[in-house]
């Protein structure tokens, strides 16, 4: 085995070896032993490799984002049921509208392109006021963010993308169904 060294600083006794990560945990036991033959007043109370020193200390923080992610996705998802909600709804009120369109030669996609578009404007409006806010308090939140830009382009497309995914999920069932029906019972929906 190669000759290690250590670095002891004057820091109450701590000593950083100096090796790679998947070396040291098997040094462990060779370092206790070195160190009672070169030092026998020293004693080794307790030994912890720096990448778990490292995990435990970043332990609170890894919670927290898990956290975050996960109602995230669930605000996602009411999000997108709402939506949903929304969209049928308007949908079945507009039943005798679509009748009439489907009975005057209005293409099924045409129908549909009415539905999802009248839909995602407030979604377009909505991504569009919180990307505007999100850029807006970006300075303030700088100091808390590492190793990513406040301005970072994945960083805003990500969510984007995700929001519209879920819209048009949420807003396609409706439009199809609505499309999809049939002008006669349509135009006798009260």
């Amino acid at each position: 085995m190669s000759k290690q060294t250590a670095q002891l600083p004057n820091n109450g006794g701590i000593a950083w070896p100096r090796a790679p990560a998947v070396v040291t945990a098997s040094l462990v036991p060779w370092l206790r032993k070195e160190i009672e033959t070169a030092a026998p007043a020293l004693t080794v109370r307790g030994s912890i490799l720096l990448a778990s020193q490292i995990d435990n200390t970043l332990i609170a923080e890894r919670l927290l984002a898990l956290l975050a992610g996960f109602f995230s996705v669930v605000a996602l998802l009411l999000a997108g049921v709402g939506l949903y909600g929304v969209v049928n709804y308007a949908a079945v009120r507009r039943t005798r509208e679509i009748g009439i369109r489907i009975a005057l030669g209005s293409t099924r996609g045409a129908v549909v392109r009415l539905i999802v578009s009248g839909a995602t404007m407030p979604v377009i409006a909505g991504i569009a006021a919180g990307i505007a806010a999100g850029l807006g308090l970006a300075r303030y939140l700088a100091a808390q963010l590492f190793g990513v830009q406040p301005a970072d382009f994945w960083s805003l497309a990500a969510p984007v993308a995700c929001i519209l995914i879920a819209a048009v999920a949420a807003v396609l069932p409706p439009a199809i169904r609505a499309a999809s029906a049939d002008p006669l019972v349509a135009l006798r929906y009260e």
